[in-house]
């Protein structure tokens, strides 16, 4: 059976939507473009970086990020966005900068050593996806 994931509500679709997921998410970035660029200790330090922005119109990015008490918020600037996960992930492992993805589309890559979390003592927020697929 087709599914498809959004991260979006899908309106006037003949397809069926199942419960929402939240689906957790990481910063990460290829090895290599840490050593050149070094690694950041603090949201701050994102200012520094290129940072992969996922979106699908002209607005910047804003990862929020949370420690304890602490919060912070960081423009996603850089010079490439798209609004396709798997485009961020490879532009991620080319070494273009540090992207904010659902773990599942990097896990595989995380694992190998292919590309590094960062900031991971800081909890970046879900995104909701919905599965929809087409009626039996």
């Amino acid at each position: 059976m087709p599914v498809t994931a959004f991260s979006r509500s899908v309106r006037g679709s003949a397809s069926t939507a199942a419960s929402p997921r939240a689906v957790a998410r990481v910063l990460v970035a290829a090895p290599g473009y840490l050593t050149a660029r070094g690694v950041p200790d603090d949201p701050g330090d994102l200012a520094a970086h290129d940072c992969l922005g996922y979106r699908s119109d002209a607005r910047d990015e804003v990862w929020d990020l949370s420690k304890g008490a602490s919060r912070r918020s960081h423009r996603a600037t850089g010079r490439f966005s798209a609004n396709n996960g798997d485009v961020l992930a490879r532009l991620a492992l080319n070494g273009e900068g540090i992207a904010l993805l659902p773990r599942f589309i990097v896990a595989d890559d995380l694992a190998a050593g292919r590309l590094a979390e960062v900031l991971p003592d800081w909890t970046k927020p879900e995104v909701w996806l919905t599965l929809y697929y087409l009626p039996s």
